[in-house]
């Protein structure tokens, strides 16, 4: 077991949890605001917004607020907002503004309508798959999205990445180009002192060793966040035919469904159907609400909320070294964006807790929550002559070097990104 050491335990867990506009140069415009329900005054966070004619658009952050830049050229155009539940509210966009706040109303049809539906909630999720290939765009697309992933220990930021991708998406194709990249990291404090010892055993073995890069080998093994999340799942969360297991009608016997209610999203009525797991199947546990217009079938958002049982593997690992981890806690929401009769994809956020106690013998335990939260919204989608990424700058996964890996052939820059603050 020595060989297991913290990188090795970190590895594991995040590997087992984690299975053109833009590009012109153009004069900007810029508007900033927060979405509030009209009747309590709550923020509404998460809300997405997007113009009329364009499928460009942005989202507003946890506290409802945004900050919308866009080329002048699309001023006579109207700024929709769209929010589960309620109505669609559309604003005019005439220049620059700041401070707006912009109300927007709830929206629901009788539960009663629910009542006389036909069919059980299961026919319905596999009606929305079947219609997959007419209501999401089979043609391939580009587009220009944001993405942010927010590490927290004890609710202090100990990284944010945030990286814009250029995407070309076609069935089951996804190719990827980063465009820009920033990082901001702080230290990680749990287990401080135990890497801390490790590091100066690591440094005393090699000092007199002329191979500096081994030392700094070992050095890159305490930097623990590099192993939590990444953006690859999220970045194929895009992909309407990945189905997730609750809505593949081979595994319906593994969930309970019911009906909850007609909600108002995008001016569509839709319907909320829920699920839950009767038992753990594959380590997962949940429950959550599939979207579905009722008009055409679309699925138009996804919530689900859940816990994850740790791998055998990773058990004995832990026991070892006397580090306790809770069962990991994942929350994903996924939303689509109307425009034309098809159904694009709008953001999608993913948020896990990990909750670790170092044991200790003789003094008091060490406790460490680390809260990881993944967001990716799209600012811009292209459907005229997409092209495909050059493989040269296809974007590596694996590399943990995302500076080694931008390729900005058009000179962006974060001024003229939608970025969720």
């Amino acid at each position: 077991m020595r060989n297991f050491n913290l990188k090795n335990i970190y590895c594991l867990v995040i590997i087992y949890l984690l299975s053109a506009t833009l590009l012109q140069a153009q004069d900007l415009l810029t508007i900033s605001g927060t979405i509030i329900d009209a009747d309590t005054k709550e923020n509404l966070p998460f809300a997405a917004l997007g113009f009329k004619n364009h499928l460009k658009g942005t989202t507003t952050n946890e506290n409802g607020e945004f900050i919308f830049t866009f080329p002048k050229e699309l001023v006579n155009d109207s700024l929709i907002i769209n929010y589960l539940g309620y109505q669609p509210k559309a604003i005019a966009v005439t220049g620059s503004s700041k401070s707006l706040v912009i109300k927007v109303s709830k929206e629901s049809v009788s539960l009663d309508e629910f009542v006389v539906l036909p069919q059980p909630p299961e026919y319905y999720i596999k009606m929305a798959v079947r219609d997959i290939p007419k209501n999401y765009p089979t043609a391939p697309i580009q587009s220009y999205s944001y993405y942010q992933e927010k590490i927290a220990e004890n609710n202090v930021n100990i990284l944010l990445n945030e990286c814009v991708f250029k995407s070309y998406a076609e069935d089951t194709i996804s190719e990827h180009q980063l465009v820009l990249y920033k990082k901001t990291e702080n230290e990680v404090t749990f287990m401080k002192k135990q890497r801390e010892k490790e590091e100066r055993k690591a440094q005393k073995k090699n000092k007199n060793s002329t191979d500096e890069k081994t030392t700094e080998e070992e050095k890159e093994d305490f930097k623990i966040t590099d192993f939590f999340g990444g953006p690859k799942q999220i970045l194929n969360a895009a992909n309407i035919n990945k189905l997730p297991p609750f809505m593949d009608s081979l595994r319906f016997n593994e969930f309970n469904y019911s009906y909850d209610r007609n909600i108002s999203y995008s001016g569509k009525n839709v319907m909320e159907i829920k699920f839950s797991s009767k038992k753990r199947k594959d380590k997962y546990k949940g429950q959550g609400v599939v979207y579905i217009d009722r008009a055409s079938n679309a699925i138009v958002a996804l919530d689900f909320s859940g816990d994850i049982r740790l791998p055998a593997l990773l058990k004995p690992i832990l026991f070892v070294l006397g580090i306790g981890l809770k069962r990991p806690q994942v929350a994903i929401k996924k939303q689509y964006q109307e425009r034309n009769g098809y159904w694009y994809v709008s953001n999608c956020k993913v948020d896990i807790k990990l909750n670790f106690t170092k044991k200790k013998m003789f003094r008091k335990n060490e406790h460490s929550l680390f809260q990881i939260s993944q967001l990716y919204n799209i600012n811009d989608i292209l459907l005229e002559n997409p092209l495909h990424i050059e493989s040269s700058k296809q974007f590596d996964f694996k590399n943990k070097d995302y500076n080694a890996q931008i390729h900005n052939d058009f000179n962006m820059n974060w001024n003229q990104i939608n970025r969720i603050n």
